[in-house]
């Protein structure tokens, strides 16, 4: 649990809580966030504000090692994009993405969840045109059976 105090005025790390400094002096110091891994994987590690709505995307898919880790956190949250806005370059009107803005955090309590995982892989289990033994038959008319996907030539149905 991360909790960022209005009345601390130093960072410091009490009972599992960090708190710091309101209101936000010029030059904030980061937070550090340690993460214990029980094996080797990929980590995804993100801050939560109190209601569970997600404030910040410490890590995604990193590959580390069994053991602990620091992140850390400079108290902003993901930010947004606000949209596009249309520019002159020389004597062309283009469209571009405004710049990404993030804000500082409210004081309040955070948490930090996240997950571990060995990676996404792929398990080959059957074509998708397999015709089946016997192949299938694109009617029930004897006199219109065409087998369909059970010969390499040109198919008709």
């Amino acid at each position: 649990m991360l909790r960022i105090s209005p009345t601390a005025t130093l960072l410091t790390l009490a009972g599992g809580l960090l708190m710091a400094a309101d209101p936000v002096p010029e030059a904030l110091p980061l937070i550090p966030v340690p993460i214990t891994l029980d094996k080797a994987g990929y980590v995804t590690a993100v801050v939560e504000d109190a209601e569970g709505r997600r404030v910040c995307n410490l890590v995604s898919e990193l590959k580390a090692n069994a053991g602990k880790m620091s992140f850390n956190w400079d108290y902003y949250d993901v930010g947004v994009q606000p949209g596009s806005e249309k520019v002159m370059i020389g004597e062309k009107e283009v469209e571009r993405l405004k710049p990404y803005r993030r804000f500082l955090v409210k004081p309040g309590t955070y948490k930090v969840r996240g997950l571990v995982h060995d990676g996404i892989t792929t398990t080959y289990e059957q074509s998708v045109y397999s015709p089946g033994t016997p192949p299938w038959k694109t009617t029930a008319l004897p006199e219109m059976q065409w087998v369909w996907s059970s010969r390499r030539e040109a198919q008709s149905a």
